[in-house]
This record gives structure tokens, C-alpha cells and sequence, in this order.
């Protein structure tokens, strides 16, 4: 072993991993990419890069056993994909700052679904990720490359989902995996692939070379491979001779999508060793479990670890249902899983307190944001426990919708109180499991007592930074901006048409509006800012080349909006337990917006950037930007208004003006001329005062929310659109401008704010 390895830096990240919820990590050196494109490599996206670790998630046999028998446009819980995407998002960004924090600079990747999908320069691949992850798999020594270009493993075949990271920490490669082959070429992925993929349009072999170890597989048409899975459009009505993106969208537009579908070539892949028969569930062959049930009860242990699984993310309430009880309410769990005999749901529910004060439009997005954030936690949840009675040979299927029904009309939860809102998801069983309505929460235990305890229990939660302001200081910032808002309108435009078809505006116009924390909640004393940190190396290596990749900046901005939100939840569940009224908000004072990317709208960077000033976490930049000594630019605010008496934290000084003053860069990168330093304003926050610098927000929302320049990073995705907002910025024409959005690339905007792109402020100083 080179004396530059630590073999417990590699036990510590793999425990960690586990502890996350991956049910297979691996480590690669960065020789192992010598062969990969430079611009879908690592080493492209950070070029001090040494390892790239790569980890998985198991897909539960059953969905794929049960999923796409009558048609493959046809599933019950194949959407367990998505979960398994976004904890492999979680798992991705949560190791990336743990391995910043040891002192290596690292870029978590997404798991999957932010592409180029069209040749980008000198790249001629098309739907092109920032990097492979099932060929990082390989690298790692977790896989192999089968005939249908699945990356198979060992233990799992090709049911797993990988994600990966991309770190300067040099960690022992995991040995290449050169056991029995893992694909024999049974042609079952040929025979049966709904689109003929691999018998129309394949141009050869292609071959990935991971230092002696040939990979070599089909080199499909990706369009005909998207056809229906991604494009969604309808099998029964046949498949071209040729596929390509005018056939698609063409197609589209005269029959309309139907839905997404199971993976065939998934469903039908089964190593040799691993293939088994079971005509109850499936007419095709499928992986034999290496741990095999006995019939006898299930040890109390294993319940105690799913009901506790449930209590990691905030659940209040745990209903099993036994086969018995199932019958007497008149349910055939057989409908949902051949050999079922038990139900285990999860749920979480919240109190919105307040809220009154602000519009309600507000209202419904600050509540879609908690459900949505909810519902991943349960999911998350449930998703843990499947793996747990999975590995130990039971089958299970996991966020059935079939059961989503059951729980609502059956009132599994009982009634939801006025005022409340409630997610929840399932898993079904194949063994026993005694009838059970269990609440998890009731007991705050110690009296949460003064600032410093609401702060540590926050950061228990996952915060890095936690701050307080009074009220007063909030309004105070209010009344000196009231009047720069009196004179601006927000334009707000929504597509009525849908994916993969030209965009089809409706716009309209309102009144910018400032909300005080009165409005949030008329009883609130404090306001409780949190912040969490992603790695400076995204943001900092953000299309820049040789890889020019702008993904891994969008991935982490958006999952930031994802941590906060559930991490604010879990705090106002909390201080709701203890007495509590407490409302969360990203946008507090309203000063902010919201930035498109590939996962729907999220909170803009500068959001709860000024309240966070306010709560003495940072200093306030040009570029709307909460500096932070530990992180400087690189971190997300939420805000809580509670009427829990908090002692307000002393604003920072203002020492990182003089640095923007003699900078200015921020002014100057934006393509869109939002920023307005000829209005510039003295802000007075305490005893400090700020340069606040005006923004026209339509400006920004242009390249930021509605990607209509290229300027903000989307041409490093490869968009060609390029349009500039005019003087007169109105609802005509930016529907003018929107109608001319790509098809396809119009709900994957990837926004890297320029301001933030030459901001020296990236670097703590």
C-alpha cells in the first residue's frame, strides 16, 4: 500500500456512506478515467481531482419483478427510482462537504438527469452527463458493463443506482471487479427490449478500457433508447424504422405523451448465477436473494430498527397492518404483492402557523415546498426500511400508489386537523408483522431554554450556521427598502403547455410587495436564520474547462433548497412540540426570487441573504450575497418566525464592503444589466450600514428563472438561445422571448449566476 493511503479515511467514508443509506461504495483512482472524453471525466470538472468515490443504492426486487408485466408503460411503485435518485443526491452532497470539511476540495455529481443532450463543442455524445456514474462504477470496482450498457454488480445484478464524487483525498482504489462475467450474452435485453434498441440503429460496440478490463456493450441509438422511458411516447402505437430529435418531437406534437416506463432491459437482466424462477410474480427470470427467509417470526429487533428509521426523518406516526386486519377491512394485500402478509406505513404531519399576512400565491409555494419536502423524507424512509427487510431475503415493494390510496381512504392516519398537512409512504412484506399504530413523537424531553439550545438543535439537524435577529432590526430593513419596491412590478410567466412540446406563456404582472415577520406570524419576537454550506469547488469550478460543466453548481443549489427545507421542518416541529408557534420561510422580507433548473423552482442564492445580515451570520456584498467567514459565498439561508423570546446576535461589521468597492466584477458579469448601482442604497442594519445595490428582478429572473440568454451557464449545456431583455421589459415580450424556448431543453434550464461566478468572495479570506 502507497504510504499517501489512509486506510481509515477510506473505513470512515464508507461508514458514513452506509450510515446514509448506500448499499455499495467504492473507490477509484483517477488513472482508472485516462480513457474517458475530457469533458465527461473528472478530472475535467476538477483537475486536482485524485479519487472519485461511487456509491449505490439497491433497487428492491420486487418493484422490478412486479412492474411492466401487462405493458411497461404500466408500474405501481417503479416511481421508488425517483426516491432513490434524490437519497442518492442526498448521499452525493452530504459525503462531498464531509470530505471539504477534512480539508479536500470536492464536487458532488447529481445522480442523474442533468445532460447535454446534444453534442456540446468537441463532446459527440448525446445525453452526456457531467460523468458517467455507471461507468465510475466500473472504475470503482463495483461493476461491470453488460450487452445492454447496465452496470452490473455482483451482488445485485444490474438493480442498483450510483451516484459520485469527485475528491482531491487520495484513497486506495478498490480492486477492478475481475470475477465469473456477469453478462453471458442471453439476449434477453435483445429479445425483449420494446423499442428494439439493440437490433435497430446500433453502430457497433462500444468499449469502455479501465486499465486492463475491456467493457464492451451495444452502441445504441440513445433517442430510440429514450423513446418512451424518457420522452414518454406511447409503444402501442409502434416505433420508427429511424429515431432522432426531430422524430421525436415531431411525434410528440401529433400523439400527445402517454407516460414514462419500466426498463426492459432492467426488468430482463439477470446474471447467471443469480437467476431464479418465480412464476407467481413474474413470467421472466429473476435474481435469486443471497439470504433466504425461514417462515419463522421476524425478530423483534429488525421492527424496532424499521420504526426507528422512521423516527431519523421526523416521522410522527408508524401503522402496521397485519394480513388479518388487512381482510377484515376488506383488502387482498395479494393485489399488491403475491405473498404479501403486511403493510408498514410512515407518516409526518405539520401545523402552518401563521402565514396570514402574506398573498396567497406565497402561501400555496411556501406550502408546496413542506409537502414536497415531507413526502421525500417519508419516502426516504420508507425506502431505508425496504432495504432492511430486504437484505434479509423478504420481498418488498416500497411508495406503492395502490397503498397510497389504501391510507387515504381508509384514514390509516386517522383524521388530519384543520390546519395541518400530512405526507406519508409504505412498504409491503412478504413475513408477519403485528398490527400497530404507533406515535413517535409527544416528548420534547429537556424544555428547550434560550437561544443557544434552539441553535444546537438546529445544527443536530444538519445546520452549519444559526443565527437570531429581533423583529425590530427586520423591520427597520423594510421600512428602508419600502420605497425602492413601490416602484417595481414582478412579472410572472408559467408554461401551459407540456414537455417536449413548444412553450406556450401565460404571463402576468404584479406589485412587488415586502413582508415583515408580523406577516409571517402576528405573535413572532424572533426570527431564527440557518444556514448550510455546499462545496466551494462547485461554484468555483463552474464552466470552466476543460470540462466546462455547470452541473454539478445547479445540483448543489438546488439540494441546498431541498436540505434547508426539511431541516427548517424538522426545527418547527420542534419548537411546535415545545410550545411554540414557529413559521418557515425562504424568502422572508420578499427580497429575493426563484432560479430554474432541472428539478423545478428553487430558492434563488440571494434569498434570506439580507435577514441573514440581520442575524449576524454574515456580511451583506454587492452581489446580494450573505458573506460568511466559514464558507464565504458558499451557503443557503432559510428563516424561521417564531414567538419563542430569542436573544438577537450582534451584526457583523462591515468590513467586506471595501473588498466589493474596489472589486465590482458582480456589476459588470451580469448579461442581463440587472444590477442598478446608480440607485444605490445606504442600508442600515443595527449598527451597521450596508451598500444594498438594487435589482431589477424581471432582469434577473430573465437569465436566471426563465433562461432565455445563455449567458448564466446554459450554454455550457449546450443551448444556442441567446436573447437579451428589452429597455422596456413587459408581459408581450417576454412571452415573445419564451415561445422561443428548445422543446426538450426547457424544463432543464442550468443557471450559474455570472455575479457569482467572478465573485473573489467564493474564497473565505
Amino acid at each position: 500500500m502507497p504510504a499517501s493511503y489512509d486506510p481509515s479515511l477510506a473505513l470512515q467514508l464508507k461508514k458514513k456512506a452506509y450510515e446514509l443509506g448506500a448499499d455499495l461504495v467504492g473507490f477509484a483512482n483517477i488513472e482508472r478515467f485516462a480513457n474517458a472524453p475530457i469533458m465527461m471525466s473528472p478530472q475535467g470538472i476538477l483537475p486536482s481531482a485524485r479519487t472519485v468515490m461511487v456509491c449505490a443504492i439497491h433497487h428492491p426486487d420486487a418493484t422490478i419483478e412486479l412492474d411492466g408485466e401487462e405493458s411497461a408503460h404500466i408500474a405501481d411503485s417503479y416511481g421508488v427510482q425517483i426516491a432513490m435518485n434524490d437519497k442518492l443526491d442526498h448521499i452525493s452532497f452530504t459525503l462531498a462537504c464531509e470530505l471539504e470539511d477534512m480539508g479536500f476540495r470536492s464536487v458532488p455529481i447529481v445522480s442523474s438527469n442533468i445532460w447535454r443532450y446534444k453534442e456540446y463543442k468537441d463532446l459527440k455524445a448525446v445525453f452526456a452527463p457531467d460523468i458517467s456514474h455507471i461507468y465510475a462504477a466500473v472504475t470503482a470496482g463495483l461493476t461491470e458493463l453488460g450487452w445492454n450498457g447496465l452496470s452490473l454488480s455482483p451482488e445485485y445484478g444490474p438493480r442498483n443506482r450510483f451516484v459520485s464524487i469527485i475528491t482531491e483525498a487520495e484513497i486506495e482504489p478498490t480492486p477492478l471487479y475481475k470475477g465469473k462475467a456477469l453478462c453471458d450474452m442471453c439476449g434477453a435485453c435483445i429479445q425483449h427490449c420494446p423499442t428494439q434498441a439493440f437490433t435497430k440503429e446500433v453502430r457497433g460496440v462500444n468499449n469502455v478500457r479501465v486499465e486492463d478490463k475491456d467493457n464492451r456493450f451495444a452502441n445504441k441509438n440513445l433517442w430510440r433508447c429514450a423513446w418512451a422511458e424518457h420522452f414518454a411516447l406511447d409503444l402501442d402505437q409502434g416505433v420508427p424504422d429511424v429515431i432522432n430529435e426531430e422524430v421525436i418531437l415531431n411525434t410528440v406534437e401529433q400523439q400527445g405523451r402517454r407516460s414514462g416506463t419500466l426498463g426492459t432491459c432492467l426488468k430482463v437482466c439477470v446474471p447467471p448465477d443469480m437467476r431464479t424462477e418465480k412464476p407467481d410474480y413474474t413470467a421472466f427470470t429473476t435474481r435469486k436473494n443471497q439470504f433466504m427467509p425461514t417462515g419463522l417470526p421476524m425478530p423483534r429487533k429488525i421492527l424496532d430498527q424499521a420504526i426507528l428509521t422512521a423516527t431519523d426523518y421526523a416521522a410522527d406516526q408508524v401503522v402496521v397492518l397485519s394480513e388479518k386486519t388487512a381482510k377484515e377491512m376488506g383488502l387482498d394485500l395479494s393485489t399488491l404483492l403475491p405473498d404479501a402478509k403486511s403493510i408498514l406505513a410512515v407518516a409526518i404531519k405539520w401545523r402552518l402557523d401563521g402565514y396570514a399576512g402574506i398573498d396567497e400565491d406565497d402561501k400555496k409555494r411556501i406550502g408546496s415546498a413542506i409537502r414536497e419536502e415531507a413526502q421525500r423524507a417519508m419516502v426516504f424512509a420508507t425506502l431505508d426500511i425496504a432495504r432492511i427487510f430486504d437484505t434479509l431475503g423478504v420481498s418488498v415493494i416500497s411508495q406503492s400508489r395502490k397503498v397510497q390510496t389504501i391510507i387515504h381512504d381508509h384514514k390509516l392516519f386517522g383524521e388530519t386537523p384543520d390546519g395541518y398537512g400530512i405526507s406519508y409512504s409504505s412498504v409491503v412484506v412478504n413475513c408477519d408483522l403485528p398490527d400497530m399504530d404507533l406515535p413517535l413523537r409527544g416528548n420534547p424531553g429537556r424544555k428547550l431554554r434560550g437561544a443557544q439550545a434552539v441553535k444546537d438543535l438546529a445544527k443536530a439537524y444538519g445546520a452549519n450556521l444559526a443565527g437570531v435577529s429581533d423583529i425590530a432590526r427586520i423591520n427597520a430593513v423594510v421600512d428602508q427598502l419600502k420605497g425602492d419596491a413601490a416602484s417595481r412590478t414582478i412579472l410572472d410567466a408559467v408554461d401551459l403547455n407540456d414537455l417536449f412540446t413548444p412553450y406556450e406563456p401565460s404571463v402576468n404582472t404584479r406589485q412587488l410587495r415586502l413582508y415583515r415577520p408580523a406577516d409571517y406570524l402576528p405573535e413572532g419576537k424572533s426570527v431564527l436564520v440557518l444556514g448550510m454550506r455546499y462545496p466551494e469547488a462547485a461554484l468555483e469550478r463552474a464552466g470552466k474547462p476543460p470540462a466546462e460543466a455547470v452541473g454539478p453548481y445547479v445540483f448543489v443549489q438546488y439540494q441546498i433548497h431541498r436540505e434547508l427545507t426539511i431541516l427548517a421542518l424538522k426545527v418547527v416541529k420542534s419548537l411546535q412540540e415545545h410550545g411554540y408557534q414557529a413559521a418557515l420561510t425562504h424568502d422572508l422580507t420578499h427580497l429575493g426570487t426563484e432560479t430554474g433548473s432541472p428539478r423545478g423552482l428553487h430558492t434563488a442564492p440571494i434569498n434570506n441573504a439580507v435577514e441573514a445580515v440581520c442575524a449576524g451570520l454574515g456580511q451583506l456584498t454587492w452581489n446580494r450575497a450573505a458573506y460568511t467567514e466559514a464558507y464565504g459565498i458558499n451557503q443557503g439561508f432559510i428563516a424561521i418566525v417564531t414567538d419563542m423570546p430569542l436573544q438577537a446576535d450582534p451584526v457583523l461589521p462591515a468590513t467586506i464592503q471595501a473588498v466589493c468597492a474596489d472589486c465590482g466584477k458582480c456589476l459588470k458579469a451580469c448579461p442581463v444589466i440587472a444590477f442598478e448601482p446608480d440607485k444605490k442604497l445606504a442600508l442600515k442594519v443595527g449598527a451597521e450600514t450596508y451598500d444594498f445595490m438594487p435589482l431589477d428582478t424581471n432582469r434577473c429572473r430573465w437569465a436566471t428563472r426563465y433562461a432565455l440568454t445563455n449567458k448564466d451557464g446554459f450554454e455550457h449545456n449546450g443551448s444556442s438561445l441567446d436573447l437579451r431583455p428589452e429597455a422596456d421589459l413587459n408581459e408581450e415580450n417576454l412571452a415573445a422571448a419564451l415561445r422561443q424556448r428548445d422543446p426538450i431543453n426547457k424544463f432543464r434550464p442550468t443557471i450559474v449566476q455570472s455575479c457569482r461566478v467572478v465573485c473573489p468572495l467564493q474564497k473565505t479570506t
